[in-house]
């Protein structure tokens, strides 16, 4: 079932003079396809819509550090995070709006580290033998 809210503009005599119907019940959800990223790396962030959001969306995405790509307003439901060169916990953000002027916000996390793990293998000390 659709929820929708109507609002009517009413003139003296009665006569309805417009209808506007506003989406309700949208919501939406970001994901990144990596949430642990080396700095430097890369990962693929897109957003999703679930209920009534409306028509015509565009979206700003936003990072609070790290790049985005695009950047600015975009008719894309996804882009491209570049991690910054510092080690942290980042938001990548987005904010949808539909042709009705309502707006959406979503965001998701991602964990930026350092370098890449290295295992340490520890090779036992050779015995020597003895003299022949």
């Amino acid at each position: 079932m659709r929820n929708f809210a109507i609002v009517a503009i009413v003139l003296a005599m009665g006569i309805i003079a417009a209808i506007l119907v506003i989406p309700d019940g949208c919501s939406i959800q970001v994901s990144a396809a990596r949430t642990v990223l080396i700095v430097g790396d890369q990962t693929h962030v897109t957003v999703t819509s679930k209920g009534d959001c409306g028509t015509g969306l565009t979206f700003v995405w936003s990072a609070d550090n790290g790049t985005v790509d695009p950047a600015g307003l975009t008719s894309q439901s996804s882009i491209t995070y570049t991690a910054p060169a510092v080690d942290g916990a980042y938001t990548i953000g987005v904010e949808a709006k539909n042709n009705q002027g309502q707006s959406f916000h979503g965001e998701t996390k991602v964990s930026v580290t350092g370098g890449a793990a290295v295992s340490q293998v520890v090779l036992p000390t050779p015995t020597p033998s003895p003299p022949a």
